[in-house]
Formats: C-alpha cells, structure tokens, sequence
C-alpha cells in the first residue's frame, strides 16, 4: 500500500515531528514507501545460507513472538 506523501508527513507532524523534519524524512523514505526497493537480494543466501523471505512472510509468522 502506498501512503501518500502529505499523508505520511501528516502522520508524523501528529506524532510530534516537526514540519521539516518530517518532510525530510518522508523524501527520503519516499522509494521504500512507494515498493521501489521491495526486491529480494541475495545477502540473507550468501550470509546465512537459506533462501531470502519476503519482510510481510517473516511479520506473519513472528507476530506472536511480539505478543500480538
């Protein structure tokens, strides 16, 4: 799901961020929010030896280690 820009300056200036720091943040963040770096590398293969797994995969199967 993609945030909007303004909405998610928005979410952070209600949370305390200032205005510009909250603008900065969300420019950078800007490719990540937007899935331009939702790609699966090769790191996880190469360090650990296992297949990479999708970040969305690894929330579903640990939430309830977090107790939720």
């Amino acid at each position: 799901m993609t945030v909007p820009h303004e909405e998610f300056v928005g979410e952070l200036t209600a949370q305390g961020w200032p205005p510009a720091a909250a603008d900065d943040f969300a420019e950078a963040v800007g490719p990540i929010r937007r899935g331009m770096d939702s790609h699966l590398s090769d790191g996880v293969r190469r360090a650990l030896g296992r297949e990479p797994r999708d970040f969305t995969d690894f929330v579903k199967a640990s939430v309830g280690a977090w107790g939720g």
